[in-house]
């Protein structure tokens, strides 16, 4: 999954890396520190997720019209510096274009809890049904499959299947 950052601070594009790392085990991380480095990356690669910082050399609500009108189906997420004296930021933002505004002041896990639902099931998970099961209560629930371990994130149960599958 290819994923752009554009935001001039490295140390913002260095808590996304960690969030993603956090969420997934395979993606593409494209990054630029403007929208004309943005502009040269569109013509390069197909993103399925954009992150724009808070604080672009262009205007940030500019850079989110220019993004929505070249990519129309990917997730389009900004950040800014929550604040109740301005509380029509995030609703500029959100009327450019973009699909999620949050806070820039989250940590690493909270940015990876917030990304997830954007990113969609965690890279080789698979969702899927329990076949098998000795206790009938576990029969037909939901889980995410990986490598042969089934984990069902309602009940926070985890069962091993029987295939042996090398890791």
């Amino acid at each position: 999954m290819n994923i752009l950052v554009v935001d001039p601070s490295a140390e913002r594009r260095l808590l996304v890396f960690d969030a993603l790392s956090w969420s997934m085990d395979t993606f593409n991380l494209v990054e630029s520190e403007n929208l004309e480095q943005a502009r040269d990356c569109l013509s390069k690669h197909d993103f399925r997720v954009v992150i724009v910082g808070p604080n672009l050399p262009e205007d940030t609500l500019a850079a989110l019209v220019f993004l929505r009108g070249k990519l129309p189906h990917s997730a389009l997420l900004t950040c800014t510096k929550m604040s109740s004296h301005d509380r029509e930021g995030p609703t500029r933002l959100l009327k450019c274009g973009a699909d999620l505004v949050f806070d820039e002041r989250m940590s690493r896990i909270q940015l990876s809890l917030t990304l997830r639902p954007y990113l969609g099931a965690p890279a080789g998970w698979q969702p899927g049904f329990v076949l098998t099961s000795k206790d009938s209560t576990n029969r037909g629930l939901s889980f995410w499959r990986m490598k042969g371990r089934f984990i069902a994130p309602k009940v926070q149960a985890v069962a091993w299947s029987t295939q042996s599958n090398a890791c």
